[in-house]
């Protein structure tokens, strides 16, 4: 979703975080001014109210000797009334017995604030005592006053540091995001590609670098390019000229014996015995053409992909090769599981299976056991062919997929290549597991479905 890519952006969580970082600076400074404030209108009140207390202690001293009670009415309402942080005020004299209080209806509460302050004469001393009650919430109110204009200012620097911001985090982001794409299409073959984009510092240098290394990464890929090619053309020309004397080494011995055997045909000295011989080596040579023919057709271009039922062709392999074991005293153990359909070639794994049990009962001429198993296991069909014979020695199995190796006396070393290149050319694996005197292992994994979908 747009949303949650941009949620997940670098560009927005710089943004969000420095303006976190500013809100709660910002928030941390308000405190610590409210809390300074709320000290100061406290002491600021307080003190004026002092100092309004003190002048009409003096101002009232006169009248209360002549006991003008209008008087002294009136300069407490004129107090009250020219105070608004001021809820009433009283005036006590315990000599002359005078109580006046402004509103006349007012009556001190222990909650409220009170200011005091004595009426003293000079010459009797103690008259009485004035005071003054502060209005409840006075403080509060300038407080929620500086509570506005703070949360004003709080708003104002929070909307220009997210702008501020937003501008740093596009001036720095935007490259970086410009070189990841462009090292996306790198990662997807674009090799040489560069960036142009206007930055500074370390972020310049960086598009500097990049574009360097993207210069870099096609000049290397191109040279891998070119020694790749070298390569499978000498690998190609040696494959030829081992291929080559592979069949001239094969051919050879059997072309020696038909050669010797036709000469004593012409002299007239030959055999039956002779012709048998010369019918043997015949059918020999005719052997190893065939295999050759089979190796040079286990390539993928000839393999005609189609959907095959896995347990059918395991089941036409185990009855042909059912006399033979029997022959042998072998003894055949399948074990074929939740099997599906897969696209594969028919007669490729036909070829293989019978290649691989063929071999297996070769390694049991004297009796044994036979495993033939297949599953299902991660969208792979898992084949596993296992034998009781004497296993293969280390030095033998890290050849045995080579062509023309081969350790018997009638063998062409082709057999188990073209099982490897049957494999291969169906997408899948092969692995041989043996251990001398226990036996040997071959385990395959195929793909359920053809990578370039079935072919007819």
């Amino acid at each position: 979703m747009p949303l949650l890519r941009f949620l997940r952006s670098a560009a927005f969580q710089i943004s969000a975080t420095l303006t976190l970082i500013i809100a709660l600076t910002t928030l941390a400074v308000s405190y610590l001014i409210l809390s300074r404030e709320k000290a100061f209108f406290q002491r600021e009140i307080l003190a004026r109210l002092h100092f309004q207390a003190q002048a009409l202690a003096r101002e009232a001293t006169e009248p209360l000797l002549y006991e003008d009670l209008y008087r002294l009415y009136a300069l407490l309402k004129n107090a009250v009334q020219s105070e608004p942080d001021l809820v009433g005020a009283e005036l006590f004299s315990e000599s002359s017995g005078i109580q006046i209080r402004f509103p006349r209806e007012f009556r001190s509460d222990p909650h409220l604030v009170v200011i005091r302050e004595e009426i003293v004469s000079s010459d009797i001393g103690r008259l009485g005592e004035i005071r003054l009650y502060l209005r409840p919430g006075a403080v509060g109110q300038k407080m929620r006053d500086t509570e506005k204009r703070l949360l004003i200012l709080v708003l104002v620097i929070m909307v220009n540091g997210t702008l501020a911001a937003l501008w740093m985090a596009r001036r720095v982001v935007r490259p970086v995001l410009i070189l990841s794409r462009a090292a996306q299409r790198i990662g997807q073959g674009g090799f040489g590609e560069t960036v142009q984009v206007k930055a500074v510092g370390e972020i310049q240098e960086l598009v500097k670098n990049f574009n360097q290394m993207s210069l870099q990464i096609r000049d290397l890929v191109e040279e891998i390019r070119r020694t790749h090619e070298r390569m499978a053309r000498s690998e190609m020309l040696a494959a030829l000229g081992q291929f080559a004397a592979g069949v001239a080494h094969e051919i050879k011995n059997p072309l020696t014996s038909i050669s010797l055997l036709v000469k004593l045909a012409r002299l007239g000295k030959a055999t039956p015995e002779d012709f048998e011989v010369l019918e043997k080596e015949i059918q020999r040579i005719d052997r190893i053409v065939k295999n050759f023919l089979d190796f040079a057709r286990s390539g993928k271009e000839k393999l005609r992909f189609q959907r095959v039922d896995p347990e059918e062709i395991l089941g036409e392999v185990t009855e042909l090769i059912r006399p033979q074991a029997k022959k042998q005293k072998v003894t055949l153990v399948t074990h074929f599981e939740g099997l599906a359909p897969l696209e594969t070639s028919p007669e490729a794994l036909k070829q293989i299976l019978l290649n691989l049990v063929l071999n297996a009962l070769e390694a049991m001429p004297e009796g044994g056991e036979l495993h033939l198993a297949a599953t299902l296991q991660d969208g792979h069909l898992r084949l596993a062919v296992r034998d009781t014979g004497p296993g293969i020695p280390e030095e033998v199995r890290q050849r045995i997929f080579e062509p023309f190796f081969t350790t018997k006396p009638e063998g062409t070393g082709l057999g188990l290549a073209i099982t490897y290149n049957l494999v291969q050319n169906l997408g899948g694996e092969i692995e041989i597991r043996s251990r001398e005197g226990e036996g040997t292992e071959v385990e395959i994994s195929l793909p359920i479905k053809n990578p370039e979908g079935p072919r007819g």
